[in-house]
């Protein structure tokens, strides 16, 4: 049976207190947890990244000293200077690329921003009769 004696402003007002303190404990746990995602998310990106950049590396390295041991009799600097322009052509769509991945990114922390807006709402519709 539920308790129906009187409380005190002040018990109410502990109650009340503690509920607050819980929704911001909870709002803020998940802003750590939402940062937390997002930092392990980079870090494998960047990981990834620098492998991949490596491996690329090497590979034109190689490439290149195929080509113009390939051309070296014949044609040595048409092959360096077309080598050279695929090398430029290639950095310009990478960068296309990256700014383009740059710009459309997620917004950060967007599960807290949602949980908080949608707290906001539910607390002004309380207050509006």
């Amino acid at each position: 049976m539920p308790d129906t004696t009187p409380r005190s402003p002040g018990a109410a007002l502990g109650e009340l207190a503690a509920t607050l303190l819980s929704v911001v404990r909870t709002r803020l746990e998940l802003v750590v947890t939402e940062w937390e995602e997002e930092r392990m998310r980079l870090g494998r990106a960047l990981l990834a990244t620098m492998a991949m950049a490596f491996c690329a590396a090497m590979a034109l390295i190689v490439a290149t000293a195929l080509v113009v041991v390939a051309f070296w009799d014949d044609h040595r600097v048409a092959a360096l200077g077309i080598v050279t322009g695929l090398y430029l052509a290639g950095a310009l769509a990478c960068r296309a690329v990256a700014a383009r991945a740059l710009h459309a990114k997620p917004r950060p922390f967007d599960a807290t921003l949602t949980v908080l807006e949608a707290d906001q709402r539910a607390l002004s519709t309380r207050r509006d009769p």
